[in-house]
């Protein structure tokens, strides 16, 4: 037995294990609208714990005679750095980590109109977006896709639409910009930056003349290092990429329910999501061949929601 100890003042609500890509790590969040993440220090024993993050998802703690809800989620994908997808009343935020390590506020998913009661990430295999679901006391099962905007493909070239040349024509260029910083970074010329007016190693010019539109060696492993020349983003783009903002849309939006939703779970391909509401009955939703989500089954225990007694005035 272990026992956490964190500065949380009020009834934890959720919890949810990291991805194992970054670690034994434990994200739990309160009553007070507290989330607290920790890691384990021995995974092997696990009884030994230390707090890495803690950050507030509502501006003020709630009064206690108030309805609360809280609930979260980790990504479990391995890319694109870690991310917490956090239910907090009405509101659900994704937090993704920034260049320090620490979560801070990202998208939000809107058009919740009650009590959030869960969030649920689906596991991204083979696919080139993300999948959300949550369940909300407006008595919606709510599914948004997340896509990152930097990543949009266009119909005839396997790379994104900004850069959509061929690539025998990128690799040549690769080449030849990688001759180019060879040929040149051998080359001293009295001091002077060496000035290059072929592609290379073609056209070498030993002297800077007037007017000359050679490339300087500064400039030649500019290109060298350049994405759009290799296709490779450097330590600092990568970051960049990791740290963008995703475009959110939400895609479907149900009420078969009839009443409050209080949990959804995808199974373990993020293909098929379930939901479970006050109507004493699981949904098991799918997507068609034209993408379109529909119930698919119904499953249920017999159980049958009384009469509140506002129905009860009404007949």
């Amino acid at each position: 037995m272990f026992r956490m100890i964190g500065d949380t003042r009020g009834a934890i609500c959720d919890i949810s294990f990291a991805p194992a890509n970054v670690g034994l790590k434990l994200a739990y969040i309160s009553s007070d609208g507290m989330v607290q993440v920790q890691e384990a220090i021995e995974t092997h024993t696990v009884s030994r714990w230390t707090s890495v993050d803690e950050f507030r998802v509502v501006p003020s703690a709630p009064p206690r005679e108030a309805e609360t809800s809280f609930c979260l989620n980790y990504c479990p994908g391995r890319w694109g750095g870690e991310q917490l997808l956090v239910g907090a009343m009405d509101k659900v935020r994704i937090y993704r980590h920034d260049s320090n390590g620490k979560f801070k506020p990202a998208e939000e998913l809107k058009g919740h109109k009650g009590l959030v009661r869960d969030v649920s990430w689906a596991p991204n295999l083979g696919r080139s977006y993300h999948l959300i679901a949550t369940a909300c006391k407006d008595g919606h099962v709510r599914i948004f896709r997340l896509t990152d905007p930097r990543m949009t493909f266009s119909p005839k070239s396997s790379r994104p639409a900004s850069r959509s040349k061929d690539r025998n024509e990128d690799l040549t260029e690769k080449s030849h910009f990688s001759g180019l910083a060879r040929d040149i970074s051998n080359l001293s010329v009295g001091g002077g930056q060496p000035v290059v007016g072929g592609v290379g190693g073609r056209g070498l010019n030993t002297t800077a003349f007037p007017g000359s539109s050679g490339v300087s060696l500064s400039q030649a492993n500019s290109f060298e290092k350049s994405e759009d020349v290799m296709g490779v983003l450097t330590v600092e783009e990568q970051e960049s990429r990791e740290l963008s903002g995703f475009h959110v849309e939400e895609i479907a939006a149900f009420n078969e329910h009839g009443r409050e939703v209080w949990r959804v779970e995808w199974n373990p391909t993020g293909t098929v999501l379930s939901s479970a509401g006050d109507d004493g009955k699981i949904r098991l939703w799918r997507a068609d061949r034209t993408m379109r989500w529909k119930c698919m089954s119904v499953m249920g225990s017999g159980w049958k929601p009384t009469k509140r007694r506002e129905d009860d005035d009404d007949d």
